[in-house]
């Protein structure tokens, strides 16, 4: 899972969002709690400009783990 989600996060780098998508999809279909996975999707979603769907995942996210600081900060930031 942690290889996919590195290829995910190459692939944001480069550009090619539809590929990172791929990646971290596949992560989650193996593993749907998998924070770092979560945590490039909303990313990704927000380079999309996806913001509900951010969201959606970091709320995800908190629900299993409240203590992610990183997806705390970032959903405070998406609520202002």
């Amino acid at each position: 899972m942690s290889a996919l989600t590195n290829l995910g996060f190459i692939e944001v780098n480069t550009g090619n969002l539809q590929q990172a998508e791929q990646y971290y999809r596949q992560a989650l279909r193996q593993n749907p709690g998998y924070e770092q996975a979560l945590m490039n999707m909303a990313g990704l979603r927000l380079l999309q400009r996806n913001t509900a769907e951010a969201k959606k995942l970091l709320t995800q996210l908190l629900a299993q783990n409240p203590h992610n600081k990183e997806a705390k900060l970032l959903m405070q930031q998406l609520i202002k």
